[in-house]
């Protein structure tokens, strides 16, 4: 975090910021005797902090209670490289704690200071807090550096409320209970709790910031946009090499932005700590290798469209293009016809183009002519060369050290010019700088052309070659040792690695140390193998002219054998001109240990084979390892979401995203490549995103995949996530992709949710489980579906004896939708026959979907039994609420008497509804009576009695409600009560009846039971009705 000219003033501003703490403690007085805050223990003791430490339970280690026990002085966690991190709590106070941002999560630092401020291992659980950082809430899963947290922040804590488990175990201990739970909890932390729930209730309702994400790169919504745009445009352009052109420049585009934003926030914040990654990956390089990788797919299509409308290519052995009369550009420009040679001028500028991004030359204008040394020399009359190669032959001891720094600068200049094939710049920066000569020195490799077809007025090194060999010879050159300041050597070896760049010198580039990266050694040897083929192209132009004439000079014998002998020499590289992966291998082989560990990273494996069109490789060789799991046998749709490890896990999420949109791409281009190993790559992906919470993003990807794996994956999507609302978008972001296209898959897709959903687990409770039907209300086509899964969902909660829960069931459904399956049914008629004008619903149903006709009967069913069972308790709370006897007046009771007997005759006649439902019951519905709980058999069992003990027990409660009756006369009574009594003894026949079957249901027991009470109905009756004639 700080160093060098930093680090007492860092050390200063953190001690200010401790005792700036310490004094708003201490702002009212002492502060032991400052008064209590929100979070101040009352009740606690010195003695308590100690034994909490030894708890054996804690999760924390031991050297962290340490650190809480003692504060150790500032200057030690900042030398530790340590952040000091200032937490607020609600009450405007603050606590500091040293941690390492780089690997501790916001959540991890909001616990740490809820510890050292009550002095406890214990801390309040970290899903009752939230973080803001700048006003905006951030993760507590995400990383300090994630949300930019330097020295100028402030980490804000907030406590939602306690849930109800919490909120009963805080009670309990109230209470003195001695649980396990409770004597882990010290008082202070449940004073603390108390007056925090009701301190910040707003804070605990706030909503989620729109903007906060997971541990999601940001660019991950702009590459999910292009793609997008690219997938609805590929089907209906006419020029697709275009589209595809312009979609690996929005690639590049975006990930040159983040790349931009990245730096420009660790310029504008001189204190920020440099981001690391939890797996140790630098997440700037990690957006870098990938904008190359797709740079360098850019450029490679690009060639390849520009060949296809170009004339035949020539072959590599093909030399019938040039003849004497051929200039040496003329030569070298065919070479640009042949394919290979094509790829490698291609590649060769891509790594220019990367290096040119590293280009920092000077800009400063000044005189490099060594003219401090000069003036030294006039002042002490000294005597010794001044030539440009003085130093070499006599040593540097007479150069003045700026001038050599001077020297040093300059070539390093040259050097990152020349290595972004920017030679004419490097020529200009020497003139500008005052060394022309060095400037003519770069230039000798110019080939020979002509402005016209006139031999006279040619342009270029006739003596190329010759120029070369210097070249060669000078990068070969080993320092003197005369040389002895450290600028000097420096200045030595970048001269010697442009002039061996120059003359196509590899070795002396891989052997310095200076080239210490795998583009700067692809690049080396890639320069020698061009320069190589270039050389042998001009050397047989030679030959050819030399025997045509001898008038120029480089036609003489003893150049031609210069020409052979510069050839021969260079010939080492001549294996990489037929095979570029012998180029890549060499690499990956090289002595440098950093060369060979970025060689062995997976973009630049992956950029190696992709420079020989071997997607495949990259697919099943380089990508596969990389994300197919061991354990797994074979291979499935299943993103087992549930599994804590998996190897795409561990891998950066820039790699899991790139990997995808390559998969993506590589096939809308119609690539060949082994297409599991696609498909694993979509699903790790996927599950990513699913992991962090990017539901919108889900449903584009997976719509990439075949129907199977689009029904198994969208089930999984849906039925991960727990918030209604955000499951229903969820739905809305697939339908996009597949209601209209596939209307079965949708449907299938969305039945399968429900029915996963709908099941009873551990994670489920029954309101979740109900708004799961949300599911089917989105496209009206699915109503019918709708109905069958509150049918069953209504079934299971009678089996898990939650009756009262079929009535939300039912609320779930929209009131208009048999109306809707009505109207469905009717078009389909329409569209069948041409003529609806005869359609009747119940012979639709009869005819063509029978199993509709049943749902719909179930789902008429329930609704009887729910309307009934709401009859029931209204006529029960009616009952419960009404006055006893000892009405002042008539005009009350007669009052009474007719709610009660309103309510008792509507629950009684819905009651009866349900018992002699058209057909029975739930019978002939879509549960069978297979023995299972949620069977028809079952239902009718678990329901059918309770609606007779229900109907008989209202006619017997009016019965008595009635005889209570003190102003009306007993005449009256009897009447009001007789067709009560007479609705209690016709549960018989209804119960007999066969049509009916409602005995079917009844177990011995309760047959019993209601034949003892029909027998005290009958007799009752049987008194009542003599009363009444009599």
């Amino acid at each position: 975090m700080v160093g060098g000219q930093y680090k007492n003033t860092n050390d200063l501003i953190l001690a200010a910021e401790s005792s700036l703490a310490l004094l708003a403690q201490m702002e009212d007085g002492d502060v032991e005797s400052a008064p209590h805050d929100l979070f101040t223990d009352d009740h606690s003791s010195k003695h308590d902090a100690p034994s909490s430490y030894a708890d054996p339970e804690s999760s924390w280690e031991l050297s962290e209670l340490a650190e809480l026990s003692t504060t150790a002085p500032v200057e030690n966690s900042v030398l530790d490289g340590r952040a000091h991190v200032k937490v607020q709590f609600p009450d405007g106070t603050v606590e500091y704690v040293d941690v390492h941002a780089a690997s501790t999560t916001v959540g991890t630092a909001l616990a740490l200071a809820w510890k050292k401020r009550h002095h406890t291992s214990k801390f309040l659980d970290k899903k009752h807090l939230r973080g803001f950082f700048q006003s905006r809430e951030v993760a507590l899963d995400w990383f300090l550096l994630d949300c930019g947290l330097a020295l100028e922040g402030t980490l804000q804590m907030h406590i939602t409320q306690a849930s109800a488990e919490w909120t009963s175990l805080a009670s309990s201990s109230t209470n003195h209970n001695l649980s396990i739970s409770s004597a882990y909890q010290v008082e202070s932390e449940r004073h603390s709790l108390a007056q925090v729930n009701t301190s910040i209730p707003s804070v605990a309702s706030e909503p989620a910031a729109e903007w906060l994400e997971h541990q999601v790169r940001p660019e991950e919504q702009a590459f999910a946009a292009a793609l997008e745009r690219f997938f609805l445009k590929v089907d209906m352009t006419d020029n697709p090499n275009a589209l595809c052109q312009h979609i690996l420049t929005e690639y590049t585009n975006i990930l040159q932005a983040e790349m931009a934003k990245q730096d420009a926030l660790s310029a504008t914040s001189p204190f920020q700590l440099r981001q690391h990654h939890p797996l140790d990956i630098n997440v700037g390089d990690e957006l870098r290798n990938e904008r190359n990788t797709w740079r360098l797919l850019f450029d490679l299509r690009q060639l390849s469209v520009l060949r296809s409308s170009q004339p035949s290519p020539i072959n590599d052995d093909d030399n019938d293009y040039i003849d004497a009369t051929s200039s040496d550009l003329d030569a070298v420009a065919g070479l640009d016809l042949r394919p290979l040679h094509a790829t490698k001028q291609t590649v060769l500028s891509w790594l220019e183009s990367i290096a040119s991004e590293h280009v920092s030359v000077t800009s400063e204008l000044r005189n490099m002519q060594h003219s401090r040394t000069l003036g030294r020399v006039k002042q002490r009359s000294l005597s010794f060369s001044m030539d440009p190669d003085s130093t070499l032959r006599e040593g540097d001891h007479h150069v003045d050290k700026d001038d050599v720094e001077d020297d040093a600068d300059l070539l390093k200049g040259v050097w990152q010019l020349v290595r972004a094939g920017r030679l004419k710049e490097a020529a200009d920066l020497c003139i500008q700088l005052g060394q022309p000569w060095r400037a003519a020195s770069l230039s000798g490799g110019t080939v020979c052309g002509n402005d016209d077809d006139s031999e006279l007025s040619r342009w270029g090194n006739p003596l190329r070659i010759l120029w070369k060999q210097m070249c060669w010879q000078f990068a070969e050159a080993r320092p003197t040792s005369n040389l002895r300041k450290g600028k000097s050597l420096e200045a030595r070896e970048y001269e010697a690695i442009v002039y061996g760049a120059l003359s196509g010198n590899s070795a002396a580039l891989l052997r310095s140390s200076l080239c210490e990266s795998w583009e700067d050694h692809c690049w080396a040897l890639l320069n020698a193998a061009i320069q190589y083929e270039q050389d042998g192209k001009l050397l047989h132009l030679l030959r050819l002219k030399a025997n045509a004439t001898d008038l120029f000079v480089e036609n003489q014998p003893d150049y031609l054998h210069l020409y052979e002998s510069f050839v021969e020499q260079t010939k080492s590289v001549a294996r990489f001109s037929s095979n570029l992966s012998t180029l890549f291998n060499e690499v990956a082989a090289s002595s440098s240990d950093v060369v060979r560990r970025q060689a062995s990273h997976p973009h630049r494996r992956l950029q190696s084979k992709l420079i020989v069109s071997d997607v495949d490789s990259i697919v099943s060789s380089i990508l596969k390892p990389l994300f197919q799991d061991p354990s797994a046998e074979e291979f499935s749709w299943d993103l087992r979401l549930n599994t804590s490890a998996l190897p795409s896990d561990a891998l950066p999420p820039q790699l899991v995203r790139f990997a995808s949109h390559f998969v993506l791409f590589m096939t809308a281009t119609g690539e060949t490549f082994d297409t599991s190993t696609g498909y694993l790559i979509q699903k790790a992906y996927i599950r990513h995103l699913i992991k962090h919470s990017q539901h919108n993003l889900v449903a584009l990807y997976a719509s990439r995949l075949p129907k199977d794996g689009q029904a198994s994956i969208y089930v999984q999507f849906l039925t991960s996530i727990r918030n209604a609302d955000a499951r229903q978008q969820g739905l809305q972001s697939i339908a996009k992709y597949c209601c209209e296209t596939c209307p079965r898959l949708f449907a299938q897709i969305t039945k399968d949710a429900v029915q996963v959903l709908v099941q009873l687990n551990e994670s489920s409770d029954d309101m979740s489980r109900i708004q799961a039907l949300r599911l089917l209300c989105l496209d009206p086509r699915h109503r019918g579906e709708l109905l069958h899964q509150a049918n069953r969902l209504a079934r299971h909660f009678v089996a898990e004896r939650k009756p009262s829960r079929v009535k939300s069931v039912l609320q779930a459904v929209p009131d208009d939708s048999l109306a809707v399956v009505h109207d469905a049914c009717r078009r389909h008629v329409e569209s069948v026959d041409g003529d609806a004008s005869s359609f009747s619903w119940q012979h639709y149903l009869d005819e063509n979907n029978p199993q509709l006709d049943q749902v719909i009967r179930e789902f008429l069913s329930w609704t009887a039994f729910v309307a009934a069972t709401d009859a029931y308790d209204a006529w029960r709370h009616v009952l419960s609420h009404s006055t006893g006897g000892g009405l002042p007046c008539f005009d009350d009771e007669e009052k009474r008497v007719k709610v009660l007997t309103y309510h008792a005759t509507n629950a009684i006649a819905l009651l009866y509804d349900v018992l002699q439902f058209e057909g029975g019951w739930l019978s002939s519905t879509t549960g069978q009576d297979d023995g299972t709980d949620v069977s028809s058999g079952a239902m009718r069992a678990a329901c059918l009695p309770f609606v007779v003990f229900s109907l008989y027990r209202v006619c017997t409660d009016a019965i008595e409600s009635f005889a209570d009756l003190q102003h009306y006369p007993t005449q009256a009574q009897q009447e009001l009560t007789l067709p009560f009594a007479q609705k209690a003894l016709q549960l018989a026949s209804v119960v007999a009846n066969d049509q009916y079957k409602v005995y079917e249901s009844f177990d011995v027991d309760q047959v019993k039971q209601l034949l003892h009470l029909l027998q005290q109905s009958a007799s009752s009756m049987l008194d009542l009705q003599g009363r009444i004639v009599l």
